[in-house]
């Protein structure tokens, strides 16, 4: 089955060893066979399989070691919970750089991961960035983390260079805002001056209209004949 991309055998009653031949679908990417009854060993091949993004084999009789997981590259998903796997979790899992979930829990014997404490999950402030998980050794990893932020050796805390930009915006609002206010004074008083004087321009032509129609006679000897009339 050489072109096969995904095997899904899981919560049937499989049982025997899983075949080494397996390793023969080269192009898998999904591989379940939880809740079967698998026992023994699983194939030392299984690592050739490096398009496997998910791989279940948990809620089976397997045992031996975890010296499979060696280099999975693209691996998102590992389950081998509830199996019977001794001895410790390999190192080469932190390299898996794709890994996003996993689960060792339910093997009595496994060591290298504390009972209640099986990973601990960073996640870039990116959001393209996908989880990480990594295994944790000892509970102090996040406060060592928390502390590089202040020690000489980690990454500095954001100086007064990176507070520039903000500055430089709060600047330009304030600068905005100033300009908006003169412009909108100065309209306001020219307004003011041109409505003022429309209306002295119309006050007066109102007055005007008052006055009697016929000529006005502004002569001095008609206005001493009519006082002696």
């Amino acid at each position: 089955l050489t072109e096969l991309k995904e095997l899904s055998l899981s919560n049937n009653k499989l049982v025997d060893r899983i075949p080494p031949s397996i390793v023969d679908c080269r192009k898998l990417e999904i591989l379940n066979l939880a809740n079967n009854l698998f026992s023994g060993e699983v194939p030392s091949e299984l690592p050739s399989l490096i398009r496997l993004r998910f791989l279940d084999i948990s809620g089976n009789k397997l045992s031996g070691n975890l010296n499979f997981l060696r280099y999975f590259p693209n691996l998102e998903t590992l389950s081998v919970a509830d199996n019977h796997f001794t001895g410790r979790v390999p190192a080469s899992v932190r390299s898996f750089r794709n890994l996003r979930q996993f689960n060792f829990s339910g093997n009595r014997f496994l060591e290298g991961v504390p009972v209640n404490q099986k990973l601990l999950e960073y996640q870039d402030t990116d959001n393209t960035v996908p989880k990480r998980y990594i295994l944790a050794e000892n509970s102090n990893l996040n406060s060592t983390r928390r502390n590089n932020h202040h020690s000489p050796a980690g990454a500095p805390a954001p100086g007064p260079a990176a507070a520039k930009p903000k500055h430089k915006k709060s600047r330009r609002k304030l600068a905005g805002w100033i300009l908006g206010f003169i412009a909108g004074a100065f309209a306001g008083i020219l307004s003011g001056f041109v409505f003022s004087l429309l209306f002295k321009l119309a006050l007066a032509l109102v007055k005007g209209k008052g006055k009697g129609s016929g000529p006005a006679i502004y002569s001095s000897l008609i206005k001493k004949a009519e006082d002696l009339a």
